[in-house]
């Protein structure tokens, strides 16, 4: 079910135009059960015109479950630290190819230590991954990636907007966590749960490397915390 439509649309069209589909698939089993296959399949042609088609699965689900494991967060089960450099270096290569704008945003949740200190490691967990959950509820496109780089530490890269959308949609990033009103009685910016975001936007030629642009993102986080945090700073190198 969460599978986009544009995934169908390629696939038809590259088997009724006479060519073998091959991707990896995420299915259900009639019990409910997820699994993952490689997926080919095959025109079958008879005088020249494709009368039918010959589809071949292997289920892989063991080995993806090992690649998801070393990517992904134990704890919110978002892409970790090690996949956010190899997921921004291929967007920057991707935004390279197609002339578009690259977005990196940089979030910490607000005075998380006293939180802590406040509640108890046990909430911060929980809080960790209602955060988590949040993030990937508002990042709904196929080419927005969410991560947890560190501690309360997280990432959002995006792509295709320019300076003013991207600046709309991470400031509705920061408004959706305070939205949760999660009590945080030691939080100096609201009586609530909140975070502080760093964005850098920029066009692909401007583009050096993902070094210095998440260097950029977390220069940006760090004025908004100055200047009263849950808010978000642009970097003055975006363009």
């Amino acid at each position: 079910e969460d599978t986009p439509n544009e995934f169908y649309e390629n696939m038809w069209n590259q088997i009724h135009s006479g060519k073998v589909f091959s991707s990896e698939i995420k299915n259900r089993k009639k019990g409910g059960e997820v699994y993952w296959a490689n997926l080919s399949i095959t025109p079958v042609f008879n005088n020249g015109e494709i009368v039918n088609f010959t589809a071949i699965r292997q289920d892989i689900t063991n080995a993806k479950k090992l690649e998801l494991l070393s990517i992904e967060d134990d704890l919110t089960k978002l892409y970790n630290r090690r996949h956010f450099n190899e997921i921004l270096e291929k967007e920057i290569r991707r935004v390279k190819r197609e002339g578009i704008n690259l977005s990196l945003l940089s979030l910490d949740i607000d005075h998380f230590k006293k939180y802590n200190d406040t509640y108890g490691h046990p909430k911060g967990d929980e809080i960790l991954k209602q955060v988590a959950n949040a993030l990937k509820d508002s990042t709904s496109r196929a080419t927005d990636y969410v991560f947890r780089v560190g501690g309360e530490e997280f990432c959002i890269i995006f792509s295709g907007l320019d300076i003013e959308d991207s600046m709309t949609y991470a400031k509705q990033i920061v408004k959706n966590i305070e939205n949760l009103k999660i009590e945080h009685s030691s939080n100096s910016a609201s009586e609530y749960v909140t975070i502080s975001a760093g964005l850098i936007v920029q066009n692909s030629k401007y583009i050096e490397n993902e070094e210095e642009l998440y260097k950029s993102s977390d220069k940006a986080l760090y004025k908004a915390k100055v200047n009263g945090r849950n808010q978000v700073y642009l970097s003055n190198k975006s363009k």
